[in-house]
């Protein structure tokens, strides 16, 4: 049986609100990458679908409580428009 796009969310703990991901528009070597490792939050990730790198940022939005968007009629455009890897 389908699930509705509100029973993925709920179950998927807002991993979406606890992360950010910026594409990177040019190829980094070994030791960039590296470099950007050594920052605690953040990590470096090949996405095969884009074929790009991305630097993914662990921090939790400050608009998160219980999992759920304090702003969600409010919220930024660049969360209206998250393309959730759950749902495709």
């Amino acid at each position: 049986m389908p699930k509705t796009i509100e029973q993925i969310c709920f179950k998927c703990g807002a991993k979406c609100c606890k992360r950010i991901i910026l594409p990177l528009s040019v190829n980094i070597d070994k030791d960039q990458k590296r470099w950007i490792e050594y920052h605690k939050r953040l990590k470096v990730q090949f996405n095969t679908k884009t074929e790009l790198y991305e630097i993914v940022i662990n921090d939790t939005c400050s608009k998160l409580k219980n999992n759920q968007c304090t702003i969600y009629n409010d919220r930024p455009n660049n969360c209206k428009n998250y393309l959730c890897d759950k749902l495709s």
